[in-house]
């Protein structure tokens, strides 16, 4: 008698072991699969993004007239000069003007000149 109820519990253990190893097994797989969705959803909104960014950039770039831009970039330029060049001239050769000033007046000049 002792015999069989060593085997039934045994039996017991068995069978309970069997059951919890099924369900930690099936608790993984969920998680994993939970683990590899996360990880796609991840991935398309990254893909998605990409698209949207290069559709933007390129939207962007499509309708710009380089020559335009170019040339309103060197009206620009010139613009800056011949207010830089007016500024220094307005204040050229003032005597109130420190001579270390002065010098850097005439450092700017002689740039604005040599372009």
């Amino acid at each position: 008698m002792l015999i069989v109820r060593g085997i039934a519990a045994l039996g017991v253990s068995a069978v309970i072991a069997v059951g919890t190893l099924v369900a930690v097994n099936h608790n993984t797989n969920e998680a994993s699969k939970t683990a590899k969705d996360i990880t796609q959803q991840t991935l398309d909104y990254q893909r998605e993004a990409m698209k949207n960014a290069q559709d933007a950039t390129k939207a962007a770039t499509t309708d710009v007239d380089v020559a335009k831009a170019q040339s309103d970039a060197d009206e620009l330029v010139a613009n800056a000069n011949d207010a830089a060049a007016k500024a220094i001239d307005s204040v050229d050769d003032n005597t109130a003007i420190p001579a270390e000033a002065q010098k850097q007046l005439d450092a700017a000049k002689a740039q604005l000149e040599q372009k």
